[in-house]
């Protein structure tokens, strides 16, 4: 040290330039003078403070609810069902290393933040979905690549990952904060679009395990009905055969049938399952069980009258939405009379007389409602209709109905209910329902054929009921039928006037002719 401030203080005297020593932490720290003369001072010790990083811990990987929380911030629905299956595998699997930090994150996640990712899985408002609308079949699984986007139920993989979910988040969130009402409905709806009813009727118990049931409402006993009964398009996967009532399914021992027709109706079932190669539209506890012998059923608690009677007993408001879907799930047990009954009649003031014969059919009356009234007909009601007799292949009084409303209360009938009326009848008039229906005699008022699906039509293109324009999907009924009345030229003509497409690759196909 001594010898360095022998060489300072020799800089100083000599003039040269100023140099400006560092101290050392331990030392005492030096300073320039203000006066023009440079020298050395000393001075108290000044400790230097310097950040501790001792409480700082390193950066760590993010974990699967971050990825899910970033997901639901962006908004992205995509990511978030992917998000959303990666957390609760690792929530379900307890041999996961991961397992114990999963749950105390899930425990510690705050209830509106929970009710945020749950919002982000309503089946009805998922894009990502590449099968969306999609009607896939059970020979096209095992052909075509769409076999990929179902499991061997037959139900979307997606939604049975997405159910599985969130009965794994209910389980683990039970003894703390529970869902909250909206947050079942939705858990509903994945039920329904994973066409697993049985969780749908869990799902609406746990309503009255937390504590919330006095908060039920009209709207969550609509949706529990919807996913009970498959009512929705997306709960029967966008297959209206799934649905659909067959002529075996309309024996009961009130109304049974003759031994020999009922031996033909078996055969025809056991060479149908003979082929399949999975579980195809099976119930998920009892595989030997088609999804349809339990929605036919009009007893006990499968039965839709004695949820009709819960519903009145519960004493909830009665609108045309619920009516809507009361239409549609006495229609999965073929109980017209109840419809005709139990809410035309006493409800709308609809008089609906001879439905077995469609051309001695009368619908008359009709009440008149305020604008603000909850159950003034709209066009869900005739959509309604046009599902409930098309699923049990009353097509002639679902066409009277949606016609005589339509006139008596002003509503212009929408493009689905024409084509979901065709699509109905297309169904029934082709095999195996079709011969299967006409087995069981010749009853004009659920027999469709070729020609049934040509009226329908034709009364959809008339200028008299709006002069409908048919999209693709109907006009391939159209064309479709026209080849099974033989009519080759008249369905050639109809591909060349409604497909111009069609005639710019040929065209460009062509090899010229020779002048």
């Amino acid at each position: 040290m001594a010898s360095r401030s022998k060489v300072l203080a020799r800089s100083c005297l000599s003039g040269c330039s100023a140099l400006v020593a560092r101290a050392k932490p331990s030392r005492a720290t030096r300073s320039v003078a203000p006066s023009g003369r440079r020298c050395l001072a000393t001075h108290a010790e000044t400790p230097i403070i310097r950040p501790h990083f001792a409480d700082v811990h390193p950066p760590r990987e993010k974990t699967e609810l971050d990825k899910l929380l970033h997901a639901v911030q962006k908004k992205n629905s995509s990511k978030i069902r992917v998000a959303f299956i990666q957390w609760t595998d690792v929530l379900a699997n307890q041999t996961s290393p991961l397992h114990a930090g999963a749950i105390e994150e899930l425990l510690n996640v705050p209830a509106p933040t929970l009710s945020e990712i749950v919002r982000g899985l309503d089946p009805f408002n998922s894009s990502d979905d590449a099968a969306e609308g999609l009607k896939i079949s059970a020979g096209e699984t095992q052909y075509t690549a769409t076999g990929k986007f179902v499991d061997v139920y037959g139900a979307r993989d997606r939604q049975r990952q997405v159910l599985a979910g969130l009965q794994t988040l209910l389980r683990i969130r039970s003894s703390l904060v529970p869902f909250t009402l909206a947050d079942y409905e939705i858990a509903m709806r994945s039920a329904g679009a994973a066409m697993d009813f049985h969780a749908a009727r869990e799902f609406w118990g746990n309503i009255a395990e937390s504590g919330l049931q006095q908060w039920r409402t009209t709207r969550a006993w609509n949706e529990f009905l919807k996913a009970f009964f498959m009512t929705e398009p997306l709960y029967y996967q966008f297959d209206r055969a799934r649905v659909a009532v067959k002529a075996r399914d309309l024996y009961r021992n009130r109304n049974p049938l003759d031994r020999i027709t009922l031996e033909k109706l078996d055969r025809q079932r056991f060479s149908i399952n003979a082929l399949g190669q999975e579980p195809w539209n099976r119930s998920l506890a009892e595989m030997d069980k088609d999804v349809m012998r339990d929605l036919r059923k009009r007893v006990q608690d499968r039965g839709y009258r004695a949820h009709w009677r819960r519903g009145l007993l519960y004493g909830l408001d009665m609108n045309e939405e619920l009516l809507c879907t009361s239409i549609k799930a006495f229609a999965r047990s073929s109980s017209l009379h109840a419809i005709k009954e139990l809410i035309f009649s006493s409800y709308y003031g609809i008089i609906i007389e001879n439905d077995r014969d469609p051309t001695q059919t009368t619908i008359t009356g009709g009440h008149d409602f305020p604008e603000d009234s909850p159950l003034r007909p709209t066009a869900a009601l005739l959509e309604a209709i046009a599902e409930g007799c098309g699923a049990m292949s009353h097509i002639a009084l679902g066409m009277q109905l949606v016609n005589f409303i339509s006139h008596r209360y002003s509503i212009p009938i929408p493009h689905s209910v024409w084509s979901n009326l065709l699509n109905w009848t297309y169904l029934f008039a082709s095999k195996p329902f079709g011969d299967a229906r006409r087995k069981l005699g010749d009853w004009a008022s659920a027999t469709q054929r070729p020609v049934d699906v040509m009226h329908v039509w034709e009364a959809m293109t008339s200028p008299s009921h709006g002069n409908i324009t048919p999209r693709f999907e109907d006009y391939d009924i159209y064309i479709k039928t026209l080849l099974v009345q033989r009519c080759v030229v008249k369905a050639f003509g109809a591909i060349n006037d409604r497909c111009p497409w069609r005639r710019r690759p040929s065209a460009r196909h062509t090899p010229p002719t020779k002048g």
